[in-house]
């Protein structure tokens, strides 16, 4: 009977550890109304729904990364817009298209710290070339004025260059950790090196290319491409990405290779 019992207790602990988190009680969809120039549309995002227990403080106080991750599956939930203000459908769909999507949960699951998630699939391996090559695509440069030729620039969530990455390979984790790890920089009193570096290089490069104008479309894509290179270069960049996953190598699976 006693070893019945322990078999048993065994079994029900490894269901415990095993069984998938239930992301649909963290996130939800939130649409707003707004007005513009006297005409009103619908916008808004995933966002952080519960903030208590473990993962619920840990998913809270990392939001950057799962809000990237679920803002990069977009095309799972552009529909829901047109649900508003039906907040319970919209909920209901987000919960089933987009946090119960077999990739994005894997994704979250992976996002979390390994002790609560109990990763289930095997850790991912990049290296430093490839971190530094992701970690650019979010100093962007998406648009250049007609008047002045002004570029300017995003170093966001939504607005990026990660579609200019290699297809031949699933960067995901790589690009949450990257912007993550940027935005926690950027968030510090003290201004980071790297930034006031890229935005230095920006105005440089902005006003070469300015000199031999041709046509917009090609001096956007040179200045754009021409900060990549720049980044990925940087030697602050590169320092504070490695410092930061050192500190959270425990709750991104990914390994990290020199």
């Amino acid at each position: 009977m006693q070893t019945s019992m322990q078999v048993l207790f065994c079994l029900l602990l490894s269901f415990q550890l095993t069984a998938q988190i239930d992301f649909c009680k963290y996130f939800k969809l939130e649409i707003k109304e707004y007005e513009f120039d006297g005409k009103k549309s619908v916008g808004g995002g995933p966002k952080v729904f519960k903030k208590d227990g473990k993962l619920g403080r840990f998913i809270n106080t990392h939001d950057i990364r799962f809000e990237y991750l679920l803002f990069k599956n977009f095309n799972l939930f552009q529909n829901s817009f047109s649900d508003f203000p039906d907040s319970n459908k919209i909920d209901q769909d987000f919960c089933k298209n987009v946090l119960q999507d077999s990739i994005v949960l894997v994704n979250l699951t992976n996002l979390c710290p390994k002790k609560i998630s109990n990763w289930k699939s095997s850790p991912q391996v990049f290296n430093l070339n490839e971190l530094t090559m992701v970690a650019s695509k979010f100093f962007y440069c998406d648009e250049i004025s007609e008047s002045d030729t002004s570029i300017q620039y995003h170093i966001c969530i939504g607005i990026n260059g990660v579609n200019d990455l290699p297809k031949d390979k699933d960067f995901t984790l790589l690009e949450a950790f990257s912007i993550e790890a940027i935005m926690y920089y950027l968030s510090k009193k003290n201004e980071p090196k790297f930034f006031k570096e890229f935005d230095d290089y920006h105005s440089f490069v902005s006003l070469e290319n300015r000199k031999n104008f041709t046509n917009f479309i090609d001096m956007l894509s040179n200045v754009r491409n021409s900060c990549y290179s720049f980044m990925e270069q940087n030697e602050d960049l590169s320092a504070k990405l490695l410092r930061y996953y050192s500190q959270n190598r425990d709750n991104f699976n990914f390994i990290l290779l020199p």
